[in-house]
């Protein structure tokens, strides 16, 4: 995945983030959605894998299916003022059999984590 860097400013420490680290950010052509909250996205996961799981008998009932340690994890790492929001990587990529699609977790504007849910 393609992600461009920042330096954060003065003004970025005092939200959490040190003098001197870097921030990374979604390229500009990038979709991402606005903030949403777990249940929200446990509930569209939820939707899009009842789909697979009459294609692929076994996929577990819990949300991210096959991915919930990792979605585990995910939820862990949140602290208090994250945001969490869905990414689609640019048309080209995907024409290009190179598109990638998530959920990232936002903290004072800089991608934490993030947990790939489609790739062609």
């Amino acid at each position: 995945m393609s992600i461009s860097l920042c330096l954060m400013s003065a003004s970025s420490a005092a939200a959490g983030t040190p003098l001197g680290t870097t921030c990374v950010t979604f390229p500009s052509d990038y979709r991402v959605s606005s903030p949403q909250t777990l249940k929200q996205i446990e509930r569209q996961e939820k939707a899009e894998l009842s789909h697979w799981r009459k294609l692929m008998k076994g996929l577990p009932e819990v949300p991210a299916a096959s991915q919930n340690a990792e979605w585990v994890a995910f939820k862990k790492a949140m602290k208090p003022g994250d945001r969490i929001v869905r990414y689609m990587s640019n048309k080209d990529s995907w024409e290009h059999l190179a598109g990638e699609a998530g959920i990232a977790l936002m903290r004072s504007g800089c991608i934490v984590k993030t947990m790939t849910t489609m790739v062609n």
